[in-house]
């Protein structure tokens, strides 16, 4: 019901008995819930981002890396690392400095291709912010591989991808200060 109809019907009532009725104040325990469910709302952080749609069945995302210009990522929650062929990194002033690990990987269509293993100062989309990020420099072959937002940023949020509105939903409890 609304307040009106709720309001009408305590007239009703208080008419009927001839007195007036006296407001309920909010319960002790009442209040220490909505205390709680207050501080919990204050440290939770949520958002519904919207995707980029190229028509090729994979979204991207707008993105930050190390507080540069944003760039776009192919979202891939199969992916365990953020990927970055060796061009746009340098492009980026991502440096791979000569003690980062060497890996090799398997992308998408099965070749395997060396790459270099990297940890970025940050990775942001939207207000959705994690630092110490790995990421896999790809060799310089991988001329065609795509951009990837992979599980070492994603892992650190709750994440849901909805195809049908391309969209991602991401919450994270942030940590008090």
């Amino acid at each position: 019901r609304t307040d009106d109809e709720f309001n009408a019907a305590v007239g009703e009532i208080e008419e009927s008995l001839g007195i007036k009725l006296k407001p309920l104040g909010e319960s002790k325990s009442l209040a220490r819930i909505r205390s709680n469910l207050e501080k919990l709302e204050s440290i939770v952080l949520s958002d519904t981002i919207k995707l980029l749609d190229r028509g090729s069945g994979t979204f991207e995302a707008t993105v930050s890396i190390n507080g540069k210009e944003p760039i776009e990522l192919v979202v891939d929650s199969g992916a365990s690392l953020v990927t970055l062929p060796a061009k746009l990194a340098e492009e980026m002033g991502i440096r791979v400095g000569p003690d980062a690990r060497p890996i090799r990987m398997t992308i998408a269509d099965g070749s395997i291709i060396p790459g270099k293993l990297i940890v970025l100062d940050s990775v942001r989309m939207g207000q959705f912010e994690a630092t110490n990020v790995e990421c896999a420099i790809l060799g310089r072959e991988a001329v065609n591989a795509p951009n990837l937002l992979g599980m070492s940023f994603l892992g650190d949020f709750k994440f849901e991808l909805d195809a049908s509105k391309g969209e991602i939903k991401m919450m994270t409890i942030e940590a008090e200060q």
